[in-house]
């Protein structure tokens, strides 16, 4: 008993200091609350149909259908298995994120062991980027854990020591990673790419020995994910708009505290590149002040990024920022080293700068869930239609396969239709959601005639203009067939009434 308790107390000290401890406990509480206030959106009923009728099903769907890798969907569909509710099958990411506050502080000691690492782990842990994580059903919280123990365990065994402990573990955590999401086997990358800025030659022969049987394991899974990119793959966007949104978007998210899909201010998008600019800048004029174990973190992080941009310029896969998080741990850290090179052997200015990075990120994440929605916000939007369509209405989703977020908070008797047809629930596509013309899009109004009206509900985002899927087809469409009566906008969504189908070339007015 003795023994047990006193390896509990050296688990609990390697891992929680008090202080950090009790910021994860407050975290947990207050995120198990807000979390209770949030519907589900459509990447999140993708992971409650996949994981809804166990572990076997959830292997198979996740490779079929998910096209990810299956390690998540299972542990997630065994989880279920307890409880069926929405607030439970998030639990295991808010979970994820409240311990990632401990690896954060076990990574600040090893970057400064001088400095409170508590202002970081603020940073780190309250990044609206890893808040959204924690509020996901979906793999992304347990992959950032799983990034930040693989750079712990490297950091153990090939830079700060040479544990063979660490080394045998981070096999097993490598593997484990990547079955849960393919992009963290680019932490290996980052990670040998750092011993070659430290100039560890011995250390980098063990590392890319390790990184045999890591490949090994892993190979079953990369022949899949070859397959599954050429069924997700079906337009390839324009490569250089691609390259320099990942060469960017990530870092801005990742280092700043704003979510860009929350702040529409005019031109926030530029002022985020001008502030990356300017912090190349900084490190290049502190790159004196700093050790070869920082250039080291600075090599991960770049390289990392290099990796993808190699991946989207040779495949021509569109990312979002959630599928950066490979990314997140590494710039987390070498942000972090910089700053410390930076203001090192001045803690006045150390705590000022981090206390109000802290706040500012605080703030940044209170402001992305300020309206306690997910993307989509469909709980308002059900409400929003419920209340005010009428019997003899319509209500068209686009796109098509978010639908099921919004049955799930609807509740109401008016037909749903997915716009433009309903989307394949066995074979995953991005074409049955792709308007190809704005024939295609009247063919589609046309199957709805007979209805008052047909409230428009718009998650793709052509309310802002924007072009995925063929949405500039959809306003045109709508221009020639009916008379806008009123629209409301949503976060990431939009809702508008239309009026009576009517002949195309008929005179009317559009009434916002």
């Amino acid at each position: 008993m003795d023994a047990f308790a006193q390896a509990r107390g050296v688990v609990a000290d390697r891992l929680f200091e008090p202080r950090v401890a009790r910021a994860a406990l407050v975290y947990l509480a207050v995120a198990a609350i807000v979390s209770t206030q949030l519907g589900t959106w459509t990447d999140e009923e993708y992971t409650l149909a996949t994981t809804a009728h166990g572990p076997v099903y959830a292997f198979g769907r996740a490779l079929t259908y998910e096209l990810q890798a299956p390690l998540y969907f299972v542990l997630e569909a065994i989880w279920r298995e307890a409880n069926a509710s929405i607030w439970w099958a998030r639990l295991p990411s808010i979970l994820c994120t409240a311990l990632s506050f401990g690896v954060f502080a076990r990574i600040g000691r090893r970057i400064a062991p001088e400095r409170d690492p508590l202002p970081f782990v603020l940073i780190a842990g309250l990044n609206p980027f890893v808040v959204y994580a924690g509020f996901e059903i979906r793999l992304y919280a347990f992959a950032l854990l799983a990034a930040g123990v693989m750079w712990l365990l490297f950091d153990a065994g090939f830079v700060s020591g040479a544990s063979t402990r660490a080394r045998i573990l981070l096999v097993v955590t490598s593997v484990l990673a990547i079955y849960t999401q393919y992009f963290l086997a680019f932490a290996l990358v980052g990670f040998g790419c750092a011993l070659l800025a430290m100039r560890r030659w011995k250390a980098l022969g063990a590392f890319v020995a390790i990184c045999v049987p890591i490949g090994l394991a892993a190979l079953p899974l990369a022949i899949r994910a070859h397959h599954q990119v050429g069924g997700y793959v079906t337009v390839a966007p324009p490569l250089g708009a691609l390259l320099r949104q990942a060469a960017l978007h990530p870092w801005t998210e990742f280092i700043f505290p704003w979510d860009s899909d929350w702040d529409e201010v005019r031109g926030v998008r530029l002022a985020y590149d001008v502030v990356v600019v300017i912090g190349f800048g900084v490190i290049i004029a502190a790159m004196p002040r700093l050790r070869r174990s920082d250039l080291g973190w600075i090599a991960c992080a770049v390289s990392i990024e290099a990796t993808y941009l190699a991946l989207l310029a040779a495949v021509r896969l569109e990312l979002n920022s959630r599928h950066y998080v490979a990314l997140y741990v590494p710039v987390a850290a070498a942000t972090y080293a910089v700053a410390c090179g930076i203001l090192r052997g001045s803690r006045p200015r150390y705590a000022l700068v981090f206390g109000l990075s802290a706040a500012l990120v605080v703030a940044g994440t209170v402001t992305r869930y300020r309206a306690l929605a997910q993307p989509g916000d469909w709980r308002r939007v059900a409400a929003y239609v419920r209340a005010e369509a009428r019997p003899g209405d319509a209500i068209v989703v686009y796109a098509a396969d978010s639908v099921a977020p919004f049955e799930r908070q609807y509740h109401g008797d008016l037909p749903v239709v997915p716009f433009p047809v309903a989307p394949d629930t066995d074979v995953y596509s991005d074409d049955v959601l792709t308007l190809r013309s704005e024939s295609q899009a009247k063919r589609a109004f046309d199957a709805l005639a007979g209805y008052r009206h047909l409230w428009f509900v718009d998650d793709i985002g052509c309310f802002k203009n924007d072009k995925p899927y063929g949405c500039a087809y959809v306003q045109p469409a709508i221009d020639r067939q009916f008379d806008v009566l009123r629209s409301r906008a949503f976060f990431e969504n939009s809702v508008r009434e239309l009026s009576t189908l009517r002949s195309e070339g008929r005179e009317h007015a559009t009434h916002p």
